[in-house]
Parts: C-alpha cells; structure tokens; sequence
C-alpha cells in the first residue's frame, strides 16, 4: 500500500487505508462501504461530565425598575427632544392616551441609543 499523504505517519496511512477504499481503476477514491458505517451508540452521560449552571446572583435583582403608570410627556432630553418626539411616525390615532406616555418614557429610559442625525 503506497503513501498518499504528505505526512508520511504510518498512523495516518493505517487510518486512511481502513477508511476508504481506493479505486486504481479510476484512480481516486470511494467513499467508504456501508458496512465500515459507524453507528452511534445510546447512552446516558456521566454525571462528572455534565456541564454545571451557577447563578452568580439573582437575575431578578438586576432589572430596571418598574415604569410608572402614568408618566407625563413634559421631560424631554438632550437626544429627544420636542420636535424629534413630534416627528416620530407613530400612529397617535391607533395608542391610547397612556400607550403613547408609556412609549415616550420608555424612549427615554434610553435615549443614549436614540440617534437622528450623522453626527449622533
């Protein structure tokens, strides 16, 4: 059985030779046969090697604080301002009175992410 890999391993051309079947005919290789498939096998994982969760800290304890049920539309900030909240296309017509409110303060709970323009 000649060498075909560069690596000149006697492992590697063990391994190569027992995986695949070269054909001098079209000199190339086959794919393996079915009877060198390799099945896998059910089994259940060792406890030793299942992967263990910590939770550091409660995830709850690092949430925002609740929004509040009715907060005004009068505190605008450097990012949104007057016009800019004026000029967002949302379908006043469609939110109700507290819907619209409850979407300016979420809008400015992170207006640090807001941008209108290039420079922002």
């Amino acid at each position: 059985m000649p060498s075909l890999l560069s690596a000149n391993s006697p492992f590697a051309d063990q391994y190569f030779w027992e995986t695949y079947d070269f054909s001098p005919s079209a000199l190339g290789l086959i794919y393996k046969p079915v009877y060198r498939k390799v099945r896998p096998v059910a089994t259940t994982m060792p406890e030793d090697t299942v992967p263990k969760r910590h939770f550091p800290e409660d995830p709850l304890l690092s949430l925002p604080p609740i929004l509040p049920t009715t907060p005004p539309i009068s505190n605008f900030g450097s990012r949104l301002t007057e016009e800019c909240w004026n000029e967002l296309k949302i379908n006043r017509n469609f939110l109700t009175k507290e819907e619209l409110k409850l979407a300016f303060q979420v809008l400015t709970n992170n207006e640090a992410a807001l941008t209108w323009d290039d420079t922002e």
